[in-house]
């Protein structure tokens, strides 16, 4: 019991519970310069939302990207 007589719960409750649903997010993509060609990379979080898969994030983190990676809380990529 957290205490709370309406039985919501605590932001460290809340933040327990939903902690292995929330995913680091890690983008790259090619960037082409008059002279060269670059890799650019960014980072940002999400949620997964189901149990197949699918997952919450803001499109600014996956915009124009080649390459998206997904890492858990266990570290799994």
């Amino acid at each position: 019991s957290n205490g709370n007589t309406d039985g919501s719960l605590t932001v460290a409750e809340i933040a327990k519970l939903a902690g292995d649903s929330v995913v680091e997010i890690t983008t790259s993509a090619q960037s082409s310069g008059m002279f060269q060609q670059n890799t650019v990379t960014g980072a940002g979080s999400g949620v997964i939302l189901t149990s197949d898969g699918y997952i919450v994030t803001n499109n600014h983190v996956i915009e124009g990207a080649s390459k998206i990676s997904i890492r858990l809380k266990d570290g799994t990529t």
